[in-house]
Order: structure tokens, then sequence, then C-alpha cells
């Protein structure tokens, strides 16, 4: 059965490929249209269909010569010859333009070479998987023996990973930072630690979203009550010697943070200070800010802001 379908497909790649206008085709294309009839003689040669074909075309009678019919021919002395002909003008004929052969473009070639693979590679494919099937039927233990395998494995995978996730909730639960510690992250690696915090007070699925493009939001989170949080966290290298955050900032993240990710609370933290502007427009806009004093609380394993 395998042989009549790899025969049915090189069959319909010769007849498509015959299909082809004249002018088109390469010497490569024709040498490739040989070698896969001469692969479409070998498959079928062995089907049973292709031996009763050659007996039956060996074992046929040739066909006899039919002997020349017999004329009254009179002789060669009584013949006259026959009377000469003029031979008439002939009207010159106009060249017919054969139209100039066109060649065919490497993107077309490239397109022809890869329909080509993919027939051959799904005519390998498709015995190999015919192949490990057969093999699989006769070799039935194998199944249970893979099976067994797979179980063993996904039991083992499975214990490894309850008990990574085990040590983070404990490694999450002791965790602990200080100011200096704080002070000296990058701004990248300060919103890395405000995620972290996020996880320790239960927000399992608490994410770094900050960098370009964030539209105000550094990390995301969902509270066990089920609250969205979007915090905006402002890094200061010099704590609180460095510049102050300033109103401008609270009214960016305000813009985004409901409208785009539908926050219930919003929180700008930092490890420095706000000017005095902050916290009346916070308590406006609905908004949570956590300064120096509140960071130090919450970051040693007191209550977050």
């Amino acid at each position: 059965m395998l042989t009549i379908n790899v025969g049915v497909l090189l069959a319909v790649i010769v007849l498509l490929r015959l299909r082809r206008r004249t002018e088109s085709r390469s010497r490569n294309d024709e040498k490739l249209t040989v070698i896969i009839v001469l692969a479409l003689g070998v498959v079928i040669a062995p089907t049973p269909w292709a031996r009763a074909s050659a007996t039956s075309w060996a074992s046929s009678p040739p066909a006899s010569p039919t002997p020349p019919a017999e004329t009254g021919a009179r002789p060669m002395a009584n013949r006259r010859p026959p009377p000469r002909r003029r031979p008439a003008a002939r009207r010159p004929t106009a060249r017919r333009k054969t139209p100039p052969r066109r060649r065919r473009s490497r993107r077309q070639q490239h397109r022809d070479n890869q329909l080509l693979l993919l027939g051959f590679g799904a005519v390998a494919g498709l015995a190999l998987v015919w192949a490990v099937i057969s093999w699989l039927l006769v070799n039935w233990w194998a199944l249970i023996v893979l099976g067994a395998l797979a179980a063993i494995g996904g039991t083992v995978w499975l214990h490894r990973y309850r008990q990574q996730q085990a040590w983070d909730r404990v490694r999450q639960q002791a965790l602990r930072y200080e100011l200096p510690q704080l002070d000296a992250l990058h701004h990248r690696d300060f919103e890395y630690a405000i995620r972290d915090l996020m996880l320790r007070d239960g927000c399992a699925d608490a994410r770094q979203i900050g960098g370009a493009g964030d539209n105000g939001a550094d990390v995301l989170a969902t509270d066990p009550l089920g609250r969205t949080w979007v915090i905006q966290a402002k890094h200061r290298k010099d704590g609180d010697r460095g510049s102050a955050v300033g109103t401008p900032d609270l009214q960016r993240v305000n813009g985004t943070a409901r409208q785009l990710y539908g926050a219930d609370v919003v929180l700008v933290v930092t490890n420095g200070r706000f000017t005095t502007h902050c916290p009346p427009l916070a308590q406006q806009l609905h908004m949570h800010l956590a300064d120096r004093r509140t960071l130090v609380t919450w970051a040693s394993g007191g209550v977050g802001p």
C-alpha cells in the first residue's frame, strides 16, 4: 500500500511538471523530471499490476508483416515517361517569429525546488511513521515500557515542581530589604524588588512590566481580595537627598492606570521623598503614596502601604 501511495505521488509530480510550458523549463528541470520518472519506474516495478503488464506484453505474438499487394504492372519498355511539368512559382512565405524563450526567475525556481523537497519530505515522513507504527504493532511491549517511563518522569517532575514552589513561598515570606540595599539598586532592579515585596504579601501574579512604552506602570499585581494594583516605582540613587517626586509624575500615572489597566489601587513608591503638593493631589485622585519612611517599614517585613 505504501508503494502504491509513493507511486501515485511521484506520478502526480511528473504530471504537474509536464503540464508546464516548454519555454519555461530549464535543462535542470528536464534532468530532474527524468530522475523522478526513473524513481517512479523503480517504485512501480515490484507491484503486481506492473508484473502482469510485463508478462502479457512479453507473451503476445509479434505482428506478421503484410505481403506487398500484387499489381499488374506494364513492362518497362511499353511505359511512357510522364510529361514534365513546370514547377509553379513559389510565393515567398514570411517566416514565423518564434516567441522569445522566457527564463524563469530565481524566485520561481526556488519555489519549485521547495515544493519538490516538500513532496519528498512528506513521502519520507509517511514512510517513517508507517515503519514506526508497524514496529510498535509487532513489539507491543515497547508501548508499555514507554508508558511506564513517561509516568515515572512525570511523577518526578511534579514532585520537584511542588518542592520548588514551597521553597519560593518560604523565601518570599522571609524576604527583607534594608534601605542601603534599596538605594544601591539600579532603577530596574528596584522595580523587581517592589514586585518581590508584592509576591511576599500574597499577590501571586505580581509581575514587572516597566520599560519603554509601559504607560506609567512598573508593577502589576492582584491582591488576595481581588483588587488590581498598578505601581509606579521612582528610584533615587541619593535617597531622600535626591530630587523629589513631583505632581507631574502623579498625574501621568493617574491618567493611564485606571483607563488602560483597570486599576483599583494606584501606588507611587519611592526610596526618596515627595514634594509638599503631592499628598493633597494624591488624596484628590484617590492614589496612595509610599515615601522612604513607609518603604523601610514595608521592606523590613511590616505592613505595606
